[in-house]
């Protein structure tokens, strides 16, 4: 293990230490006593994610946040994914505000529409799932335009949907529909760029401008272009996820 994949295991640590006797951690909470820079480095997200934590708790939820989970709930009993169902979008809306008003983390400054914040949550907790595979699988002009040393992903992708979903990682659905995963190294580290056609998305509003969230290492951006809505995500942290757009 080494600590890019510390990291990411420790993203997914509970700020409160609930999760000290859990096996998943163990390997890497001893490279944070042995490596001085990654004990550091857990140090500071811990800090941030109480930060984030005491001031949401200092948020009132908004009005109808209830029904709505428990609607998402009830409509969970056909085991469909969360972003799959209708419900959970007033739901995930509701945690971007409650994100937003905390003020600690960080994110561009555009506004948000709520839809947009939700595929960036769907992202994020994909990027964390157990069943996420694929790394570097980009093939052809797809992996040449991935890769470029210094360019940017918010200019020039030359493909289409059809493309996307042959030269990548995999498909998968958000809201009903499809998304294409390419899954990428830049500089050693790994990226997931997720691309739905704005055509079949058309409610959500474009995004010139990419918008960022971060959680201890893991990190997503959203934005747009005349085909496409993206999310670029990582576990390598904003830092990383800035020198790509």
């Amino acid at each position: 293990m080494n600590n890019q994949e510390a990291k990411f295991i420790l993203g997914a640590y509970r700020a409160g230490g609930q999760d000290a006797s859990d096996a998943t951690f163990a390997d890497a909470m001893q490279r944070t006593q042995a490596d001085p820079e990654l004990g550091a480095w857990f140090t500071r997200a811990r800090a941030h994610d109480r930060a984030v934590a005491a001031k949401l708790r200092e948020i009132a939820p908004p009005a109808g946040l209830r029904e709505a989970i428990l609607a998402g709930a009830r409509a969970g009993a056909t085991q469909r994914a969360w972003w799959q169902r209708p419900q959970a979008w007033a739901v995930a809306a509701s945690v971007a505000i409650l994100l937003t008003a905390a003020g600690v983390l960080r994110r561009d400054p555009a506004e948000l529409d709520g839809r947009m914040a939700a595929l960036r949550e769907f992202a994020l907790n994909d990027l964390s799932g157990s069943g996420h595979k694929g790394h570097a699988t980009a093939q052809g002009a797809l992996k040449t335009w991935l890769n470029a040393d210094g360019g940017k992903l918010t200019v020039g992708q030359p493909m289409d949907f059809a493309q996307l979903q042959a030269n990548g990682c995999r498909t998968v659905r958000f809201g009903g529909r499809e998304i294409a995963e390419v899954c990428f190294e830049r500089n050693g580290l790994v990226f997931h760029l997720y691309a739905v056609p704005r055509d079949a998305m058309p409610e959500i509003p474009a995004l010139a401008r990419p918008a960022i969230l971060a959680r201890a290492s893991r990190a997503a951006a959203v934005w747009s272009d005349s085909k496409f809505h993206y999310v670029l995500a990582t576990g390598a942290g904003a830092e990383a996820l800035q020198r790509l757009l």
